[in-house]
């Protein structure tokens, strides 16, 4: 059998203790436990407007279609992530720019027009001393030419004809 609270003076309570408040803590937990019980209970609907046979009150709304405006709102650059920089290949004065910025260009397409002058000179430069060389060469040969007659007729040294 289990000892109650408050039933044996020597058990349950702690030294100095007074026997009354061990009994007032034993009856309030059995108020406690009696009123659990009590509400583990079956208990009858608060309403009686609804019975078993008649289906619930609902509220209803129909759907229609209309027409609804999306508007998204996402994030953005303003400033590019890459940048390609045209350039032309060769330096000088740009007469024309034939693209315009932020076009498609194909590959291949002429993208700008350069002063033409400069190279012109540089060119008439380079065919002047070309035709200079060819004259030397020329002239050398027909050295060349006319020592070996004078070289098979004993008329010069093979040191004359080999420093020409």
């Amino acid at each position: 059998m289990l000892p109650i609270f408050g039933s044996d003076p020597t058990r349950g309570c702690e030294p100095g203790r007074d026997h009354r408040s061990a009994r007032w803590v034993g009856g309030a937990s059995i108020v406690v436990l009696a009123s659990g019980l009590a509400a583990c209970q079956d208990q009858q609907p608060a309403s009686s407007s609804h019975t078993a046979g008649t289906p619930p009150v609902v509220s209803v709304v129909v759907a229609e279609p209309k027409a609804v405006t999306l508007i998204k709102e996402l994030p953005g650059r303003i400033t590019p992530m890459r940048i390609a920089e045209v350039r032309p290949r060769v330096s000088g004065i740009i007469v024309e720019r034939t693209f315009e910025q932020g076009s498609l260009v194909q590959e291949g397409s002429i993208l700008y027009r350069i002063d033409p002058k400069p190279f012109e000179v540089e060119l008439a430069s380079a065919k002047a001393a070309l035709a200079r060389e060819e004259a030397t060469l020329s002239q050398a040969g027909r050295q060349e030419d006319r020592l070996r007659q004078l070289l098979s007729g004993q008329t010069t040294t093979q040191a004359q004809y080999d420093l020409a």
